[in-house]
Parts: C-alpha cells; sequence; structure tokens
C-alpha cells in the first residue's frame, strides 16, 4: 500500500538522480578504449555518492542540495510539465480514439452491407493484403540488429539506443517529463 507506493517514489527519484548525475559526468575512458556508461553504472555510482556524502559529511543536507539541486529542480519541471501534457493527451485521445472506432466500424458496417458501391469481398481482400504489408514493413523496421528475426537481441539494441539518448541529453527535465507524462496520462 502506502509503504510500496513510498519505495516506488525513492526509487525513481534515485533513479533520476543517477541518470540526471550521468548528463555532466559524460562517458569514462577504460584502458585504450572508450567505455560507454550505462544506466545501471550511473546509478550505483550515484547511490555510492549519496551513502558517502550522508556518512562523512558534517552538512550532508546542504552538502546533497549543492550536488543535486539544480538537477532535481529541472526535473520537477519536466515533470510538471509532462504531467499537465499526460493529462491533455490522455483527454484528447481518448475522445479521438472513440470517434475514430466508431467512426471505422461504421464504415466498415456500411461496406459490407453494400450501402457503400463497392463489393465487400474486395474490400475485404484489398483491407487484408495492406493489413499484411504494413506488418511485413514493421517487422523490418523493428529488426534492429538486421537479422531477419524479431528476437531479444533487438531489444537489446533499442535499449541501448534509449540509454545513449537519456544519458547524454537534458536528462532531468526529460526524465521528469517522461515520469511526469506517464502519470498524467496512467492516472
Amino acid at each position: 500500500g502506502m509503504r510500496a507506493s513510498r519505495l516506488l517514489f525513492l526509487a525513481l527519484v534515485l533513479g533520476a538522480l543517477a541518470l540526471t548525475v550521468a548528463e555532466d559526468e559524460g562517458s569514462a575512458a577504460v584502458g585504450d578504449e572508450e567505455h560507454e556508461e550505462t544506466v545501471t553504472e550511473v546509478l550505483e555510482e550515484t547511490v555510492a555518492d549519496i551513502k558517502e556524502t550522508i556518512t562523512t559529511s558534517e552538512h550532508p543536507i546542504d552538502d546533497l542540495q549543492l550536488k543535486y539541486g539544480k538537477h532535481v529542480k529541472k526535473m520537477v519541471t519536466g515533470g510538471l510539465l509532462g504531467f499537465v501534457v499526460g493529462k491533455i493527451v490522455k483527454h484528447t485521445a481518448l475522445s479521438v480514439l472513440k470517434v475514430a472506432f466508431f467512426g471505422g466500424i461504421s464504415f466498415a458496417v456500411a461496406i459490407s452491407m453494400g450501402w457503400i458501391g463497392k463489393d465487400p469481398y474486395d474490400v475485404a481482400n484489398q483491407m487484408w493484403e495492406t493489413s499484411i504489408d504494413y506488418t511485413n514493413k514493421l517487422e523490418k523496421m523493428a529488426d534492429l540488429n538486421r537479422n531477419g528475426v524479431l528476437d531479444l537481441g533487438d531489444v537489446k539494441v533499442l535499449w541501448r539506443r534509449v540509454e545513449r539518448v537519456l544519458l547524454k541529453g537534458n536528462l532531468p527535465t526529460s526524465f521528469g517529463a517522461i515520469v511526469g507524462t506517464c502519470t498524467g496520462f496512467f492516472v
């Protein structure tokens, strides 16, 4: 209940802080080759830094505010804007989806009943062929590692791309906006 929601909120805040720190630190070199930092590494480093600051500092709250204050402000701003956008999209999208759904059903019924001058069999075949074409195109687009099969490798490539964007963009605002939009849309 309430305890689980508090733990989830704490995890989100720590994760957001970790990701926002990555914006300033960038990639670290390991040996002769460049090592791209992952979200997990950034999270672990940030948690360790927060823990160290709390245990070693004479004024841990002030030090934490100094280190992470600007990131938290950006994240909160992005979160508030994202929440508003999420609410607007939720209400607008549901209305548009209802209209599109009922309009599509009405059109399909009109065609199948012969109320519109096309042969229902031909229309159904054409719709089926179009859906097969779009499915094939979507599968080709989703095959990110270009091996001809949609599998876990494609998910890993997608995650790595998302991770790079998260670690290099205007992360605090973006992360806050993502969390805020999801909250606004699903709550």
